[in-house]
């Protein structure tokens, strides 16, 4: 495939999720300020529909029509939303990696932060998932029962702020744990087989939870957090977590109110937000906060006298 075309099914894509609902004549006007059309070309209604069909076919990725709403084109979901979310996230990662190798003289003011490769891990399990295999995991930090060599049924993969998690039950204590891919030292599928259970939702599931601290043993609670200033213009625009819902409105702060477990990822979260952020209920988790705060405090204090 030239690259220039695959650029060209990368800014359709965006263009109508962007928009969520658009007419070809807008897509065409869009397409003719376009930096990938050098010579301002317009944009043939053959060449779209060409464009559409290679994107079905190559991408999985359906862009419809609805000619009861003007014959306004949007992309389709799939069953899930995260499985058409998955598939745009795939297809602009390889637009992304197209376009680096075509920017040498800017290549070196493109700034990535550094992580541990990821050499192995994924496709493993994703393969187990598929086989309904057991996988065998050697981790690099004891799990919350203190074991690091440990078999789990792999229920679903998640990516999670630049990292792919492993969700899945521990065989021996039937607990869920959630594995760091980077921390895994090593990973094998094993010759035992697991029924994964039809009534478990991955998403239903980690929506109980903060990130990927699934600790199953804390009960999800109704929490409400106080939010001063700019902290509340950020996490309007990027929820802090998908049960977010503002509940009062002031001048200067806003209560937001969220469902979930409070664990100690949850609570380092609060706490990044330094004053910008204030827990109101439950009273349980104010005080756990209160006296982490304390503690901060008492070490800056012995710091200061030093």
């Amino acid at each position: 495939m030239k690259r220039d075309l695959f650029r060209r099914y990368v800014w359709l894509v965006d263009v109508v999720r962007h928009a969520k609902k658009i007419t070809f004549e807008k897509i065409s006007q869009l397409w003719e300020s376009s930096p990938l059309n050098v010579d301002r070309s317009p944009l043939a209604l053959r060449t779209f529909h060409n464009h559409r069909d290679a994107i079905e076919h190559l991408f999985g990725i359906r862009i419809l029509c609805d000619r009861s709403d003007h014959n306004q084109y949007y992309v389709a979901d799939d069953d899930t939303l995260d499985t058409t979310r998955l598939k745009v996230w795939m297809l602009q990662t390889l637009s992304l990696s197209n376009t680096i190798n075509k920017a040498d003289s800017v290549e070196n003011r493109i700034v990535l932060d550094i992580t541990p490769e990821e050499k192995f891990g994924l496709m493993t399990v994703i393969d187990a998932m598929k086989n309904g295999k057991v996988i065998n995991i050697n981790y690099s930090i004891p799990t919350s029962d203190n074991k690091t060599s440990i078999d789990v049924e792999p229920y679903c993969v998640r990516f999670w702020r630049s990292g792919w998690y492993i969700i899945g039950k521990d065989t021996e204590t039937d607990r869920m744990h959630a594995f760091d891919l980077i921390r895994i030292i090593s990973i094998s599928e094993t010759q035992y087989s697991f029924h994964y259970p039809n009534d478990f939702s991955p998403s239903d599931f980690l929506k109980k939870f903060y990130g990927m601290d699934i600790d199953t043993t804390t009960p999800v609670e109704n929490i409400q957090v106080k939010v001063f200033g700019k902290v509340r213009d950020k996490i309007r625009t990027l929820p802090f977590h998908v049960s977010q819902k503002e509940v009062m409105s002031g001048k200067d702060y806003s209560i937001f109110e969220y469902q979930l477990a409070p664990s100690e990822d949850f609570r380092e979260a609060i706490l990044s937000y330094g004053t910008g952020m204030e827990v109101i209920t439950p009273q349980s988790l104010r005080d756990k906060i209160a006296e982490q705060v304390c503690e901060m405090a008492k070490m800056y204090a012995c710091a200061k006298t030093k």
